[in-house]
């Protein structure tokens, strides 16, 4: 609106530099006239203290007696963690497969009831992780799936997993679509219905 451009240009017009984290929000603002210098910036995360070998990256052998998948994000649905489930229900009726979910947000008691209703079992909330607990849980993933919806820039949770060679399944939100390239980086899937990534994380697994 003619509003929103107005204050938008008094806040900013002085800044020498406006940093972003996505093409996207760089294109944003130009849209709202900003004409100033525009930096794309992203996230960046410690690597790994026993950084994987190349080999590590291939998912564990048909001899593994449990293959592990790993969302971790603020639990809340435009990040993707209710297609995270649903996709979990459809490979639990073929595959022995765990599911961790780590984090914590506002819609974590309505997961837990999801399961709870859909009498979902396999699934580990070890709540918010930090320092050496998520380098065990990064570790010993097999994957990392990550649906977001959520425009935003690099986060964390892609680059840490990255960090860690982990295969990656994700969608092309925000910075992601800048920084990633699709089947070299990771997995990029356009769809939101949880039976794509079901089908994608199946053939990994």
């Amino acid at each position: 609106s003619y509003l929103y451009r107005k204050f938008y240009n008094i806040g900013f017009s002085k800044a020498t530099i406006t940093i972003v984290l996505a093409r996207q929000f760089e294109q944003s603002i130009s849209n709202l006239g900003h004409t100033g210098k525009i930096l794309i910036e992203t996230n960046s995360a410690e690597p790994s203290e026993d950084p994987p070998e190349l080999s590590d990256k291939v998912i564990h052998s048909e001899n593994s007696r449990e293959r592990s998948i790993l969302f971790m994000a603020r639990i809340v649905r435009a990040k993707g963690v209710f297609i995270v489930l649903e996709a979990f229900r459809i490979l639990s009726q073929s595959l022995n497969c765990k599911l961790v979910i780590a984090g914590s947000g506002p819609e974590l008691d309505s997961v837990k009831a999801f399961c709870d209703f859909h009498d979902l079992t396999g699934i580990d909330f070890p709540g918010h992780v930090a320092g050496q607990k998520k380098h065990e849980i990064l570790k010993n993933c097999s994957l990392c799936l990550f649906p977001t919806c959520y425009g935003e820039g690099m986060p964390l949770t892609v680059i840490e997993a990255l960090a860690y060679g982990k295969p990656l399944v994700t969608r092309p939100e925000g910075g992601i679509a800048d920084w990633l390239k699709n089947e070299h980086h990771a997995l990029l899937i356009e769809s939101k219905d949880p039976r794509d990534f079901a089908k994608v994380v199946g053939m990994l697994l």
